[in-house]
């Protein structure tokens, strides 16, 4: 991975320069450990303001807006794992003061806890009011709640950003607790974890970026940032890259492969559920440095899980506020975080990362462990189903006809018939007649020899891919699916091909 480091520089201070982003505080994670960190500030930066833009550092703070959903998701997850919520419960039901968050629409549903963590409660997008209103008082949201809202859709239709649904989850979260929503996340996740950094309001020290924005095409000094308020929930935290990475690496610790991190606070079951793509949000287009391709981008619980058909999986999301922009983002079939903080409006650490992990992929990073994800019994399937392939060019098939044989003995057929009745469930020998089948096999066996496994790749639990070397070089696939009710065989196929 260090291998790619001058690469990924070049496209930080090309997009620092571009972005005029006076600092890019930056970092790789493998398996919750940093392998690769740095700072980027573009020329005269430190002029513009004496008392801030320091060189960006792991400890410097910036504020990461809507990263700040994941820590709210957490939270209501935890107070469902103590039997406090639930997630199909109407908000109404649960906060008096969103009584009257509710669409017009004839047929509309009632707004449930889970349209909220999902973004389908239909509430229209509210980006640009949001970002300048994080200070606002709790009598002046529930003021702003009762005077009704603006839908883009009916409840439970499709994705639509919003944010105040997520400071609607802050007011679920006092109704159940009788606490302020900041008050149970930092007891709840912030000091069990040791965020020490990650806090509601800007440090008291020094280590704070200072915020700025474009104005007519310079570079100026924002506003000083809003206080937190009533709709912190959805963008209003402050934190670090060494506090992201540990909070990456405690909800990705919790996929399969990896030794969850801290399950006392919060179940891994809970952890995985915020990382699966519950609501479909489109298909991207996005750029690459040799044309363009598609990624389905979806939603979870306070995270973004993109599937991405180079890089696979990629669970992430963005911050941007007046003066700030971050992205944080990790592979969950990698142990791979990526993390990126800048302070200007809306820097384009989204981009950056994702440019990040092209990078890597193209350096061969990404590629798949041998053994990831594979099985015992997909391993045993596979390796029993090549042994039948190379039985069965040897020997006369199940059906008695002779396949490939150079003796009469019948044994080999008997032996043969006993793997065949073990390996395969019912619906092989009806979907293609074994004989067919034997005689593919001595087929391929006859012109290029036996079979040996080089490595099974799982796509799933039950299914995935074997790859057999055979005696003369050729390289083969062989396909395969494990019945849903026992550890047969339901479906195979055979190719030739390359590695």
């Amino acid at each position: 991975m260090l291998t790619s480091r001058p690469a990924i520089e070049a496209l930080i201070a090309t997009t620092a320069a571009r972005a005029q982003c006076p600092t890019i505080s930056w970092g790789i994670s493998l398996a919750g450990e940093w392998v690769m960190t740095g700072s980027q500030t573009i020329a005269g930066a430190g002029a513009i303001d004496g008392a801030g833009t320091a060189v960006a550092e792991r400890r410097q703070v910036y504020r990461i807006a809507s990263m700040t959903k994941s820590f709210t998701a957490a939270t209501v997850l935890a107070l469902r794992d103590d039997g406090l919520l639930r997630l199909d419960d109407p908000i109404a039901a649960v906060a008096p003061d969103l009584a009257s968050v509710r669409s017009s629409g004839p047929a509309a549903a009632e707004i449930t806890i889970r349209h909220l963590l999902t973004m389908t409660s239909g509430l229209a997008t509210d980006d640009a009011w949001a970002d300048r209103h994080l200070d606002i008082t709790v009598a002046d949201l529930v003021a702003l709640y009762a005077g009704g809202l603006r839908f883009a859709a009916e409840p439970g239709i499709c994705f639509e950003y919003s944010n105040l649904g997520y400071s609607m989850l802050g007011r679920v979260i006092h109704a159940v607790t009788g606490e302020l929503p900041q008050r149970v996340t930092t007891e709840r996740l912030l000091e069990p974890l040791g965020l020490d950094d990650t806090t509601w309001v800007a440090p008291s020290d020094d280590r704070w970026a200072r915020p700025f924005r474009l104005l007519d095409g310079r570079l100026v000094a924002d506003a000083a940032p809003l206080g937190d308020g009533a709709i912190a929930p959805m963008g209003g935290l402050w934190s670090t890259l060494d506090d992201l990475r540990q909070w990456a690496w405690f909800l990705a610790s919790a996929m399969p492969g990896f030794d969850p991190v801290a399950p006392e606070v919060l179940s891994v079951a809970s952890r995985r559920e915020m990382q699966h793509p519950h609501t479909f949000c489109e298909l991207e287009t996005v750029s690459t440095a040799d044309g363009y391709r598609e990624i389905s981008s979806a939603y979870g619980y306070g995270l973004h899980a993109d599937t991405d058909p180079v890089t696979g999986r990629a669970v992430y999301h963005t911050g941007g506020l007046p003066g700030y922009g971050s992205n944080m983002r990790w592979l969950p079939a990698h142990g791979i975080g990526l993390f990126a903080l800048g302070n200007v409006t809306y820097a384009p650490m989204q981009d950056l990362t994702r440019r990040i992990v092209d990078i890597l992929a193209a350096d061969g990073v990404l590629a798949r462990r041998a053994d990831e994800g594979v099985t015992d019994a997909l391993q045993a399937a596979g390796s029993s189903l090549i042994a039948l392939l190379n039985a069965w060019g040897n020997a006369p098939d199940v059906s008695g006809e002779t396949t490939h044989t150079t003796t009469g003995d019948t044994t080999g057929a008997n032996t043969v018939g006993s793997a065949v009745n073990a390996l395969f469930a019912d619906n092989v020998a009806l979907d293609e007649p074994l004989g067919l089948r034997a005689r593919a096999a001595a087929a391929v066996i006859a012109e290029h020899g036996t079979l040996t496994v080089r490595r099974v790749e799982a796509e799933r639990a039950t299914r995935g891919t074997v790859h057999a070397l055979a005696a003369d070089g050729t390289r083969w696939h062989i396909r395969l699916e494990l019945a849903p009710h026992a550890p047969l065989i339901q479906l195979y196929t055979v190719e030739e091909g390359p590695s």
